[in-house]
């Protein structure tokens, strides 16, 4: 996006920006301003994550190596702690196990 517009500044270091010429108190001086913005800037960031499972869990995996094996490759996805989400997913197995 281009746009264009004056940077107003006072003595007080106030400053205003206006899109048309502006009108100048005595303290007050103007510069032209030219702006190239790209348009990336203003597309907001859409988050992918891509959390991949190794076969080998299909198997009968014991719970804690489950927990073990995806704890590091959501932490490592996420960027996040691995001690958190392991915490997390054990918490999870015991509220399954309390409530089966």
């Amino acid at each position: 996006m281009k746009t264009s517009g004056y940077l107003v500044i006072n003595d007080r270091g106030s400053m205003r920006v206006t899109k048309n010429p502006p009108s100048l108190e005595p303290n007050e001086i103007s510069a032209h301003l030219n702006l190239d913005i790209p348009n990336q800037f203003f597309q907001r960031p859409r988050l992918a994550i891509t959390i991949g499972i190794p076969n080998d869990v299909i198997a009968n995996v014991p719970a804690d190596v489950a927990v073990e094996i995806t704890a590091e490759a959501v932490a490592g996805a996420l960027r996040i702690d691995v001690d958190d989400v392991r915490d997390g997913l054990t918490d999870l197995l015991d509220n399954r196990k309390a409530s089966a």
